[in-house]
């Protein structure tokens, strides 16, 4: 399983400190004996049918305790706010159920014996491969999240709480009973719970971003990253692969689509790829775009015979082929000493996003799940003939133009039909995707594979509209018009 680890680090750069989120740990009681009410899923469902508390609420490995978050507050006093909201929801909405709530470290007498753990596909796992561990955890807590910007940051700041960690322990400790005893202990949740479950107590310093990267690489090798964040984020989804060459290996889709090669329960969510067209430097603008199409048919084979490994080992695994561009050959250059960034012409975009339109249209007809379109900003030194936007004053592009076409026009629920084939003599250059949406409306996808014009005509498309991005629209919105409908006069 693949994390982004790099896009981790840029994530904690680009954060702000002292953000705050909070979450509370509650145990279901009996109002009237106090003892533990194994009634966990009965209190989420009814937590599902409240705005607030369908997002806030979750389950914690036994089903006598729930949990709510306050999400991201940009002040202590705001999570502080949004939680005390939380509260007062899952506090009348338990008493409505004629059941109470308890804030403690430890039950004074529940056995531990008698708790159920709640059954979702991980901490069932949890019960399978941990056993009496799983079972002996029956604490709750409070956490407290705090936000810090700069990543070499947060490591110092992890590594300089392992000293104030007893302080904090101290000051909050509120479990001294225990199996009907007295520990003598202010705090025997804490012993409960780093002396039983792998992965806890204090943690060893890490110093640096790095070595925390090295470490996150071997955890992320026994799928240990995967288990964690599924515990805290189960709506997550997890991507594996992010090949840039996809046709070199498709050894690895072999090995990563085979469920025999992971632990039971780790998810197989997505598998990824991606696919730029990189002209030479010789292929000058009249040639591009058959080089262009060219290259994504290749792509398109390669997409085929993954699909079909993926359909035979993981039929459940979706697709997701994430980034879909074109490099120029100058942009390939750009790392030479003295390079100068030539200037990128109008025919270009409008070639480029062609490509994109006519990639997705038949990964449309393939089934694969996302085509995501690469990159919303590139600029000199960084790849500026993949961008989307004009760097210089943010203006789109046709690229981005074109997937807005897309966007507002195909989604699921489409029904693919046929369109009667172009005549491959003399529009053999043409592409066309047919739709009939839910509402029983229709689409056609028209893309122009060269630099030149055509005229066609629709049957049954009199009084429809024609919306368009060619060289005449440039930079600016799509243009339309319905006054040529059925027939269709198509520009370069």
């Amino acid at each position: 399983m693949t994390l982004d680890i790099d896009g981790a680090r840029e994530r904690f750069e680009d954060s702000t400190d002292f953000t705050v989120g909070l979450e509370e740990e509650f145990a279901i009681l009996d109002p009237e004996t106090l003892e533990l009410a194994h009634r966990y899923e009965d209190v989420k469902a009814a937590c599902d049918e409240d705005e607030v508390l369908a997002e806030s609420a979750a389950g914690e490995l036994i089903a006598s305790e729930v949990e709510i978050r306050s999400g991201r507050g940009e002040t202590f006093g705001e999570a502080v706010a949004a939680q005390q909201e939380r509260r007062e929801r899952l506090f009348a909405l338990v008493d409505s159920m004629g059941l109470a709530l308890g804030a403690m470290g430890t039950h004074p007498w529940a056995n531990y014996l008698d708790q159920r753990i709640i059954d979702t596909p991980h901490y069932s796992r949890l019960r399978e491969e941990l056993g009496y561990v799983a079972q002996r955890n029956n604490t709750w807590s409070l956490h407290v999240h705090v936000g810090v910007r700069g990543a070499d940051r947060a490591i110092a700041v992890c590594d300089r709480l392992r000293e104030l960690l007893p302080a904090l322990l101290a000051a909050s400790a509120n479990s001294p009973f225990l199996d009907r005893h007295d520990s003598g202990l202010a705090s025997v949740r804490s012993e409960i719970f780093t002396r039983t479950f792998p992965r806890c107590g204090v943690p060893s310093p890490f110093v640096d971003w790095d070595t925390y990267k090295k470490f996150v690489a071997t955890l992320e090798r026994t799928n240990s990253v995967v288990e964690s964040i599924r515990k805290v984020a189960p709506q997550t989804k997890f991507v594996g692969l992010a090949l840039a060459q996809p046709s070199s290996h498709p050894e690895q889709f072999e090995y990563f689509l085979n469920p025999k090669n992971h632990k039971p329960g780790i998810p197989l969510d997505f598998i990824s790829y991606h696919f730029y067209a990189v002209p030479t430097g010789d292929q000058n603008p009249t040639i591009q775009p058959y080089m262009f199409f060219a290259y994504a048919d290749g792509f398109l084979s390669t997409v085929r015979y993954v699909e079909t490994i993926r359909k035979r080992l993981s039929p459940e695994t979706k697709t997701t082929i994430d980034e879909i561009g074109a490099i120029s050959a100058d942009d390939v250059m750009q790392d030479q000493p003295g390079h100068v960034t030539q200037p990128i012409p109008s025919s270009y975009w409008n070639l480029t996003c062609a490509m994109y339109a006519y990639i997705f249209g038949e990964l449309t007809r393939m089934g694969v799940d996302v085509a995501g379109e690469s990159q919303l900003v590139g600029y000199p030194t960084q790849f500026p003939s993949v961008s989307m936007v004009d760097w210089n004053t943010g203006k789109p592009n046709s690229r981005i133009r074109v997937l807005r076409l897309l966007r507002e026009n195909f989604g699921p629920g489409d029904k693919i039909v046929e369109t009667e084939p172009f005549n491959r003599s003399a529009d053999s250059y043409l592409y066309s995707l047919a739709v009939v949406k839910p509402d029983g409306k229709r689409r056609i996808l028209l893309v122009n594979k060269r630099d030149r014009p055509f005229d066609i005509t629709i049957p049954g498309g009199t009084g429809g509209i024609e919306e368009y991005v060619d060289q005449t629209t440039a930079f600016n919105p799509p243009a339309s018009t319905n006054s040529r409908m059925p027939k269709i006069v198509g520009s370069r």
